[in-house]
């Protein structure tokens, strides 16, 4: 149960003592009901914890609580602090008097400069976000989608660029690339005045990132599925699009419509009679003959998802997670990885002889649930996608670089040298592949013949 008293160490070691720059404090506006950011909820600081000037707002930082969202809430309101956040995101809803998981609230305004940062306070907005540097659970999709979201608002309200030179860590001081950056754009900024670590190795900035810029034109495709034959293939895209090659009939697709969260993978019924595409909240869309059996959409999710397979008759299907969970919908549940620590899974594939299946690392790595293993992790990083032969007796993985690794019976046909890869299917037979770029070209190598790319 979440406490709602703030742990012994309070919110974050050293709130009460280093985030405070020296300055005069002018008098506490009058308590307003609205907050500037209309998803929010408006619960003030405790009045004056904060600076009516500064540097203009230029950055905006991103911090994990060490604690709980109430109970921080609360803190921040006591006469007795020497802290203040703009704005406070909730993780997670862990029981029926706890707040909803994304709940937002507003506790300084957007006029103003809060004391969250130090010596940074009157250059940067300031969100806290429920949870611990130690434990990825508590970073959940509805904080990501929520803050990414807000952020999008604060770097428009005040003409901030969305990149990761200006959406920062509290912990950007451990960066040397971001320093140098700083001093050749904004010398008068000490740097090195900070000493916490968080949001943490934990903080999916990659996913955040992509929530705050969504992915669009020739650099949004996610990847690739071959029809029954594989004379033909489809290629899924973030915002619900899908383009058909060769014999691969179109049957649908969510582009042009308003989407939750973006689209991650896209599955093709091993008939080639329709596919389905999920999106990373675990929402479902299903066209042609792919049947829905259920989805994670609107339900909490420690992790996003990442990737989905289906069973060898098309009946139902597997969502991953990006810490290994697995979610079975008219699928046996094989085992996962869910609860061990990782956030580096990337994908999954499925051996269609006995509908077990494989998960994959960004290193590489491969964890078999009812498939036999044939080895992995000899890639080290930037693994994109694993893509099983037709039997079950191997795989292969590229990276996002177009190296080619194979495992078991599979053979290498051939690798690409450019960037960036997203995805991967088998030709017609098992001595094959296509690979597509994130940009929607696609390379084609052993026996499987390029019919199109979405490079348009």
């Amino acid at each position: 149960m979440k406490r709602q008293s703030l742990p012994r160490n309070g919110v974050k070691n050293l709130l009460t003592s280093a985030l405070l720059a020296v300055g005069a404090l002018a008098a506490a506006p009058t308590t307003q009901a609205q907050p500037d950011y209309g998803p929010a909820i408006w619960n003030q600081a405790y009045p004056g914890h904060w600076y009516t000037s500064g540097n203009g707002h230029k950055f905006v930082v991103i911090h994990d609580m060490e604690g709980y969202y109430l109970s921080t809430i609360s803190y921040f309101k006591q006469s007795g602090t020497s802290a203040s956040v703009n704005y406070c995101v909730n993780g997670l809803k862990d029981n029926s008097s706890d707040a909803p998981a994304g709940e937002i609230t507003q506790m300084v305004r957007e006029a103003y400069y809060a004391w969250h940062v130090g010596c940074w306070n009157t250059w940067m907005f300031g969100t806290e976000h429920e949870g611990f540097v130690s434990n990825p659970a508590w970073y959940t999709e509805q904080m990501y989608q929520a803050s990414a979201s807000l952020q999008s608002h604060l770097c428009a309200v005040a003409g901030i660029p969305k990149d990761r030179n200006h959406i920062i860590g509290h912990n950007a001081w451990q960066s040397q690339s971001w320093k140098n950056w700083m001093a050749g754009n904004f010398p008068s900024i000490n740097t090195s005045c900070n000493t916490h670590t968080d949001p943490g190795a934990n903080w999916d900035w990659a996913h955040f990132m992509a929530l705050i810029n969504p992915a669009t034109g020739l650099h949004n495709r996610i990847g690739i599925a071959r029809t029954a034959t594989g004379n033909g293939y489809w290629i899924g895209a973030s915002d619900g699009g899908v383009f058909s090659f060769g014999d691969a009939t179109f049957y649908g697709s969510m582009g042009g419509h308003p989407l939750n969260s973006p689209v991650v993978g896209i599955c093709a019924r091993p008939q080639g009679d329709g596919y389905w595409l999920v999106a990373a909240d675990g929402g479902i869309f299903t066209f042609g003959a792919a049947p829905f059996q259920g989805s994670m959409g609107g339900q909490p999710l420690n992790q996003p998802i990442v990737g989905m397979a289906c069973t060898a008759d098309g009946s139902g299907y597997w969502l991953v997670a990006k810490d290994g969970g697995i979610f079975s919908f008219n699928a046996p549940f094989r085992g996962s990885l869910g609860g061990q620590g990782y956030t580096d899974v990337i994908g999954m594939g499925t051996s269609f002889n006995n509908n077990g299946y494989w998960l994959v690392r960004a290193t590489g790595s491969i964890y078999s649930y009812g498939a036999n293993y044939y080895g992995g992790g000899e890639a080290g990083n930037s693994v994109r996608a694993i893509c099983p032969n037709s039997n079950g007796t191997g795989y292969w993985q590229v990276k996002n670089n177009g190296n080619i690794f194979s495992y078991g019976s599979v053979a290498y046909a051939g690798g690409a040298n450019q960037l960036t890869f997203v995805g991967m299917a088998r030709g017609p037979s098992n001595s094959g592949y296509w690979l597509v770029k994130d940009d929607g070209a696609v390379f084609s190598f052993g026996d499987a013949v390029y019919k199109g790319g979405a490079n348009f």
